[in-house]
């Protein structure tokens, strides 16, 4: 998008949680907007934020654009461009990074990932799975919205739930007056309110409490389960097997009975978890995988040590999933507190300025810049 950037000064940028963050930071917009979906850790930004609407998530930009048009009550909707098939050779418009580029993963139509799709003009063009996934998000968005929604893409897949049109007829048609949309935004933004930073950084100071509180029930936890594996090690050399809770020391007992009541201890900070489920998910459902296995071993006194061994380092890679997300999230906050803590102490904007550019963070930088000159 290079070639671009000069006309786009006077732009809006609308991004959703998954973007690179490099691209608000370095995208020369004039106002960016943040849409958050109803997964956990988005709802929750968004509720620090002080918004108050939810999407239900866009798998590309163009569905992201779609989302827009409906939160701005645009209508009517107009598709350009939006082919979702192979009627050429080239599956992507000049000017692209990938321009040019021919579908040779593409199987001949009707083999394997090959498949057809009815075009605007009734005619069936080739496609793939990723393009009707696509296509399926436009027509259920489409089907529950109010607005009238038209496809002025010249040629490709018919999009169900849209009326096709030239795009010289759309312009004649509907393009007759400026709204005014750079005017109307600047407005908007002028008049909202500031997000409110004391409340975010009191809650990300509590959300840092907890993550201390948190690790170091992890770290007690890993330290006993190391010294009940070592007496485990110990018994099983001497061939003193270990056959129930009973034959092990009363300290060890303790210690597995405070092993326990740790973890139910960290498995109770509920609002935490759910907001790294994410990174969490797939090693959480692992280790519930291997806790079946283990329950093999359960009612076997011969086999107790073993199950007693297992179990431990089952929790133990629990806590270590644990650990790497608590890291991701107090990394995160950290540098949200060292950037606010240098802003205080700047009142000056060339010097206000300079830390954004030193940071990375050239959107913000570039206003105060601009005032400065």
């Amino acid at each position: 998008c290079a070639n671009v950037l000069s006309q786009v000064k006077d732009v809006s940028l609308i991004c959703s949680s998954w973007v690179n963050t490099r691209t608000a930071k370095v995208f020369p917009s004039r106002q960016v907007f943040w849409t958050f979906t109803v997964k956990p850790v988005e709802a929750w930004i968004n509720t620090l934020l002080g918004g108050k609407m939810l999407t239900g998530g866009s798998s590309t930009v163009a569905h992201l654009n779609l989302i827009a048009a409906h939160m701005l009550g645009c209508d009517p909707v107009i598709f350009i461009g939006q082919d979702l098939a192979y009627p050429e050779e080239a599956t992507h418009a000049e000017g692209t990074v990938l321009q040019g580029t021919k579908p040779d993963h593409m199987s001949p139509a009707g083999h394997g990932l090959g498949q057809t799709v009815k075009g605007i003009d009734g005619k069936m063009l080739r496609t793939d799975r990723s393009f009707i996934s696509m296509k399926d998000h436009f027509e259920s968005a489409i089907s529950k919205a109010r607005q009238i929604h038209i496809n002025a893409t010249e040629g490709g897949a018919h999009i169900e739930g849209t009326q096709v049109m030239t795009l010289r007829d759309v312009i004649s048609e509907y393009c007759t007056a400026d709204i005014g949309v750079s005017r109307r935004i600047r407005e908007y933004a002028s008049e909202a309110g500031p997000i409110d930073n004391t409340r975010i950084l009191r809650e990300l100071k509590e959300m840092n409490e907890q993550i201390q509180a948190l690790r170091k029930k992890v770290k007690q936890s890993d330290k006993l389960a190391a010294s009940v594996l070592n007496e485990l090690k110990k018994k099983n050399k001497k061939r003193n097997r270990v056959k129930s809770f009973g034959d092990l020391s009363p300290g060890t007992q303790k210690q597995i009975s405070r092993i326990d009541a740790l973890h139910k201890e960290l498995d109770s900070a509920i609002n935490l978890w759910q907001l790294m489920e994410e990174m969490t998910m797939e090693g959480l459902k692992e280790a519930d995988r291997r806790k079946k296995e283990i329950s093999l071993y359960e009612d076997d006194p011969e086999q107790y040590s073993r199950w007693l061994h297992l179990n431990l380092n089952r929790l133990d890679e629990i806590n270590t999933i644990r650990t790497e997300s608590l890291d991701i999230f107090e990394k995160g906050i950290n540098i949200i507190f060292q950037l606010n803590a240098k802003e205080k102490h700047l009142q000056d904007q060339a010097d206000l300025a300079r830390l954004y550019m030193d940071t990375g963070n050239y959107s913000l930088a570039r206003p105060l810049i601009e005032n400065v000159l």
